[in-house]
């Protein structure tokens, strides 16, 4: 008759083999953190569905969004490694974390469980060899190997199954959409990464990470699926940590299992005292980009960050201050140019575009955004779109062209016949000039055009302005936000922080 620890043994193999991975994560969990009690939630079902769905080649590549403290890494890159041994210890995979430390840690627990009586007496005919049983690289007697690397590291030429990518970027050393350490992940992710497919047909990418800029690797990958249908498609599974309604995900597979706005992801765990705490601690480090990033899932939040969602005035619409354009009487008209050098941030996962727009200011205080024009143009098509912005808005005499790239040759070659060019000479970095401009929106004193504008092309283009807007300074682009302090800096010395509150205070009245 068998022990009751063998037939313990035998029970979790078979609970394992019906029910998958969710049941391995909890027949597991007390080997992998004895001293911390196993709390389910459905988010651990949710992640176990997509991972269980990535192995089965019914999903090709998978981006996991979710808060810290969710168990993430414990999911993807120890039980869900695990849990494929049993089914197919001939399986290879490559881990990457921005950290030594958090690579190796991951790995050397997958291996100790392997090692482990407990793994032994359930899945004996796996076992680590002994000539190759290290920490950052370990293989089974099936072939089956695992390496643990970051993207400063090397792939050490092996080929893999699975590429599974947690926290590639540490959180808190991003500066902005810029950072250095996100170009050489993105270069690390294009460049080495796609030659190490074992098997073309079965090759698949994991990536697992929170949030921190626009420009992060899951922004760019985002970014390029959206514009090339040609593109790998990656589900993506975004379970932030206070629920949005209008921002619910859904995948092929499942997606977020809430229904109430504000809903917290697990507050069995992560109490509301315990979640506002949290997001207290993010916001005092990086604002609200950094609540918005790591807690969202949302480099922008839910309200914005220098520029923030409530500001957001519309002219044109039903129950607007102005359903209607103000009278060109004690107005005057204007268009701000920025004029980059075609291709200069190619490659780099950040393409610039020139951008002009054409701004209506009234009594000057009030500033009405009534066009843009927009897109990656050689000089020549530069040209060719600032004559035909002046064609169409004869009013906007007054024409500010940023004194940088290419601004300096719009000039020289315009200038001669066409008159109110100016060149402007940017002075502090951009966030100085988004500061500097800040009380003008705040004040409620911005309208930007009905949200289903059409621009010469026929393309709504407002939208994408809002989400560049409440993203700066961790927006992909910052084009449009560069023009729209340019045309706004002159009048926005003149709120004062009590025109500003009054100002406010009248729109909210007027909306009450």
């Amino acid at each position: 008759m068998p022990s009751r620890d063998a037939t313990l043994a035998e029970l979790d193999v078979e609970l394992v083999r019906r029910s998958g991975l969710r049941a391995f994560v909890k027949v597991c969990w007390s080997q992998m953190e004895p001293s911390v009690r196993y709390q389910h939630n459905w988010h651990i079902d949710e992640i176990c569905t997509h991972l269980e769905a990535l192995h089965e080649n019914e999903i090709r590549n998978l981006i996991i969004n979710v808060p810290p403290g969710t168990s993430k890494s414990l999911l993807t890159s120890v039980f869900f490694n695990l849990w494929v041994w049993t089914k197919d210890p001939s399986y290879k995979t490559l881990y990457a974390s921005f950290s030594d430390t958090l690579a190796t840690r991951d790995g050397r627990r997958v291996r100790n469980c392997v090692e482990s009586a407990w793994w032994q007496a359930r899945w004996p005919h796996v076992q680590i060899t002994a000539d190759n049983s290290g920490v950052g690289e370990f293989a089974n007697n099936h072939t089956g190997f695992r390496i643990s690397t970051t993207p400063r590291g090397t792939a050490t030429g092996r080929h893999v199954h699975l590429i599974g990518i947690d926290d590639p970027q540490k959180p808190l050393s991003m500066t902005g959409a810029e950072s250095a350490e996100s170009e050489s992940v993105w270069e690390w992710f294009t460049g080495t990464l796609p030659t190490r497919a074992a098997n073309p047909d079965n090759f698949h990418k994991m990536i697992v990470m929170q949030r921190l800029t626009e420009n992060d690797l899951c922004g760019r990958i985002e970014e390029i699926t959206k514009k090339d249908p040609r593109a790998e498609h990656y589900e993506v599974l975004r379970l932030p940590m206070r629920f949005e309604v209008d921002r619910k995900c859904t995948t092929m597979v499942g997606g977020d299992r809430r229904t109430t706005d504000g809903e917290l992801l697990w507050p069995e765990r992560f109490s509301e005292e315990s979640v506002a705490r949290i997001e207290s601690a993010l916001r005092a480090v990086g604002g609200e980009q950094n609540v918005g990033g790591q807690m969202q899932q949302s480099p922008q939040g839910s309200t914005g960050n220098q520029f923030k969602k409530e500001w957001i005035q519309h002219w044109g619409v039903p129950g607007s201050k102005y359903t209607t354009l103000p009278p060109a009487i004690e107005s005057f008209y204007m268009s701000s140019w920025d004029c980059t050098f075609r291709g200069s941030n190619e490659g780099k996962g950040k393409v610039d575009y020139v951008v002009g727009q054409i701004w209506q200011i009234w009594r000057n205080q009030y500033a009405f955004l009534l066009d843009q024009y927009r897109g990656q143009w050689s000089f020549t098509e530069t040209i060719d779109a600032f004559e035909a912005s002046c064609k169409k808005w004869p009013k906007a005499w007054r024409k500010l062209v940023e004194n940088k790239a290419n601004g300096p040759a719009v000039c020289n070659v315009l200038s001669a016949r066409i008159p109110g060019i100016e060149l402007v000479n940017p002075q502090g970095g951009k966030e100085v000039r988004a500061n500097a401009v800040e009380p003008v929106f705040r004040a409620l004193a911005v309208f930007l055009p009905p949200l289903d504008t059409k621009n010469d092309e026929g393309e709504i283009w407002v939208p994408d302005y809002i989400r560049e807007i409440l993203t700066f300074p961790g927006a992909r682009n910052d084009d449009q936000v560069d023009c729209t302090t340019q045309a706004l800096l002159e009048i926005a010395t003149t709120y004062t922080a009590e025109q500003t509150a009054l100002l406010t205070d009248a729109f909210r009245n007027f909306r009450l």
